[in-house]
């Protein structure tokens, strides 16, 4: 009897491990040629289904989290990070507009403290920019390269979950490739930000302004209606 109960469980697991196997080359085949906002998008309209959740998102964190050291906690559990905005958002198979929200007492600030988390019956959550209820979900947060928290991965049920041993492998897979794809985003926002950005305070600087002008330019050219502009010197800034 035990030598059959341990042959079924093998089977199991190894047909558990194809059928991961095969949502992951899924997955890849439809975000291979993709970047920016559609990858992200075409990620999570993919992984949902695969994963027969309601909804799910990748949000990236307003700031990155250091790596935890000793004993695994944040001072007084407070993350540096306090909003999440998602770069792709899909409830019952529909993409959403992007939101921005709070990470304080929510299934996402759980998700960047424990690196993964998996609650199969909670406190019923509503999802940041939709009406749906969730009651369950799995998440895997995503790391730069340098260990730091950027953002999250997540999938949403709204009954309670009885199993999640797929789709937690699953995710496991993908957030490498997300955690990239999600730096690259970031890096380049960054960049744009210097850029385009004064330093000293915060506000667009000249080549901003020069940019925006001559977009305004040809726009004036096309509907043939004069801009003003209006210059306002400041002494002793």
């Amino acid at each position: 009897m035990l030598c059959l109960e341990g042959f079924i469980t093998d089977v199991t697991d190894q047909q558990e491990s194809q059928r991961g196997q095969r949502a992951v080359m899924q997955v890849a085949s439809t975000v291979t040629s993709r970047v920016g906002e559609d990858y992200f998008q075409q990620l999570i309209a993919t992984l949902t289904t695969l994963l027969e959740a309601d909804a799910g998102f990748i949000a990236l964190l307003d700031q990155p989290v250091l790596p935890l050291q000793g004993d695994g906690f944040h001072p007084n559990n407070l993350l540096p990070a306090t909003t999440g905005h998602t770069v792709s958002l899909v409830v019952d198979g529909q993409i959403r507009k992007n939101y921005t929200f709070l990470l304080r007492d929510t299934p996402v600030e759980g998700v960047v403290l424990e690196q993964e988390s998996v609650v199969h019956h909670g406190q019923r959550f509503t999802l940041p920019g939709a009406k749906l209820s969730a009651q369950a979900w799995i998440g895997r947060r995503l790391d730069n390269a340098k260990g730091e928290a950027i953002g999250v991965m997540m999938v949403f049920y709204k009954a309670p979950l009885n199993t999640n041993a797929f789709a937690t492998s699953v995710l496991r897979i993908l957030s490498t490739g997300a955690a990239a794809e999600l730096e690259r985003r970031r890096d380049h926002r960054h960049i744009h930000q210097l850029a385009y950005t004064d330093s000293t305070t915060g506000l667009p600087n000249r080549a901003r302004f020069m940019e925006m002008l001559s977009t305004m330019g040809q726009l004036s050219g096309q509907q043939r209606s004069p801009i003003i502009v209006t210059v306002v010197g400041s002494a002793s800034f």
